[in-house]
């Protein structure tokens, strides 16, 4: 399912430059040859980092065994020659790592949907050097929470806790880092299906579910407490905690002032029959009435597809060359573009 929604959810770029990414390299006539060779390659910029964080990504799962940590390092390495200008961030480990446990480790498509994630879907944009997604996200989050959780915001702001303390970790893992994997499995469906900016809704909604526990607590423990939440839960809780989640992010995102703020062009068909006196929302034992706005509050703040006048990026090599830049095979070289910014 995830494969199947991923690009219509979240495209930022021409359909047509992914589809000719993914013949290419997963469904063309020599695909295997070229991801097998892709696969073997190893990074000697990012390979002695990879290395380390395969070990300790998911250290506290038993199903992440050594060879899916033999995977992580070639899926990742992979990538790393995909698009050398990104290369390898902290973070990116913990997405390979849910792809290859989702995937039943096949290595060609967790690296799939990880380079669909990364070059159609934005999702590069947390990772690269100035990161610009990250702190539009960011900023995006503060606003909804002084919007919808003002309470627990002005709490926090009283605390001294910044959401640079916590909120960062959160995206770059897509909440791996922080949530139990049946709970992130859920978030990760809303993603997929409804776009990449649904992890700002995803933090809110989290927060809002636990608004009361963390309105009783001070900074160090509110600090400890987002610390914890990784731990502690039953398969079953984890799960229900995310369902619990996802259905506050779908109701989240019907609000109009969120639509707005988040730029989401896609909103439910009933939305635009209903009166723009106010919109309401659930957010842990009280509902929030927020009255809709004739704009949004911070503009520069919308995320805006990409232009038309981006700038198109091509790239070739040959994916079948030994560490010494050797052929091992003829006419196995490949070339691919897209547009980037």
């Amino acid at each position: 399912m995830w494969k199947a929604r991923l690009l219509a959810a979240n495209t930022i770029t021409s359909a047509r430059e992914a589809q000719e990414r993914e013949k290419a390299l997963f469904s063309g006539p020599s695909s295997a040859t070229q991801v097998a060779g892709l696969l073997n390659r190893e990074s000697c910029i990012w390979s002695k980092e990879i290395r380390e964080d395969a070990a300790r990504t998911f250290p506290e799962l038993p199903s992440f065994t050594e060879e899916h940590e033999q995977s992580f390092c070639r899926v990742l390495n992979a990538y790393c020659f995909l698009n050398p200008q990104v290369g390898y961030v902290q973070g990116m480990g913990f997405i390979v790592g849910v792809l290859l446990l989702a995937s039943g480790r096949s290595e060609q498509e967790a690296l799939f949907v990880f380079v669909r994630l990364m070059e159609d879907c934005g999702l590069k944009g947390l990772y690269s050097d100035d990161k610009p997604l990250l702190e539009q996200y960011v900023q995006m989050f503060d606003q909804l929470m002084e919007e919808l959780l003002p309470e627990l915001k002005n709490h926090f702001d009283n605390e001294g806790v910044q959401s640079s303390e916590y909120i960062k970790q959160w995206f770059l893992s897509l909440f791996v880092y922080c949530l139990p994997l049946e709970t992130v499995l859920l978030i990760w469906d809303s993603v997929m299906c409804n776009g990449l900016h649904h992890i700002v809704l995803a933090a809110i909604a989290l927060l809002g579910s636990v608004k009361e526990v963390l309105l009783a607590k001070q900074h160090e423990e509110i600090l400890q407490f987002f610390k914890s939440m990784k731990r502690g839960e039953d398969e079953l809780t984890a799960a229900e905690v995310g369902r619990c989640i996802a259905h506050k992010i779908g109701r989240l995102s019907k609000m109009q002032s969120v639509q707005r703020m988040l730029g989401a062009e896609a909103v439910a068909e009933n939305v635009s029959q209903r009166s723009t006196a106010c919109q309401t929302v659930e957010l842990g034992d009280e509902n929030v009435q927020r009255k809709s706005e004739a704009g949004a509050k911070n503009p520069s703040a919308v995320v805006r597809s990409p232009s038309s006048k981006e700038r198109r990026v091509r790239f070739s090599f040959d994916a079948n060359t030994d560490k010494n830049g050797k052929n091992i095979e003829e006419g196995s070289g490949i070339s691919i573009s897209w547009y980037q910014q």
